[in-house]
């Protein structure tokens, strides 16, 4: 039994990968100045009408190159790194590996259609919050 592909192969052998870089590039831009851009970002991704593995790498990719344009602009109005600093940044990395192997759980126990809901529903709220 075959698993199917899964994280930046899948999109940039589907072609998405100029699309995928182009709004992650903005959106770390936009996020300078709106803050949160993931519920700017969603409807974009939904209306690509991808399986939960290709919507789930699309989201990866366009956060990885939103950090990365914000990155520069970082370094230029922060203080030197610091010790502190740095143990944070390691933190979060581990935390980030222990979340994503938990999510790869959770993604694999749900359908399409059930994670097509959540999604929808979970874009709803953030609509709503953004309005609020």
């Amino acid at each position: 039994n075959r698993q199917p592909k899964m994280g930046a192969w899948v999109l940039i052998n589907a072609g998405w990968y100029k699309l995928l870089l182009t709004l992650g590039v903005l959106s770390g831009f936009a996020a300078l100045t709106v803050g949160a851009v993931g519920s700017v970002v969603a409807p974009f991704i939904e209306a690509l009408d991808l399986e939960k593995e290709r919507m789930i790498a699309a989201f990866g990719i366009i956060f990885f190159f939103s950090n990365l344009a914000k990155l520069p602009l970082f370094f230029l109005v922060t203080k030197p790194i610091d010790l502190s600093v740095g143990i944070v940044i390691s933190v979060v990395i581990l935390l980030t590996f222990v979340g994503t192997f938990i999510g790869r759980r959770i993604q694999q126990s749900v359908n399409d259609a059930l994670f097509r809901t959540l999604f929808r529903s979970v874009l709803g709220v953030m609509a709503l919050k953004l309005l609020i």
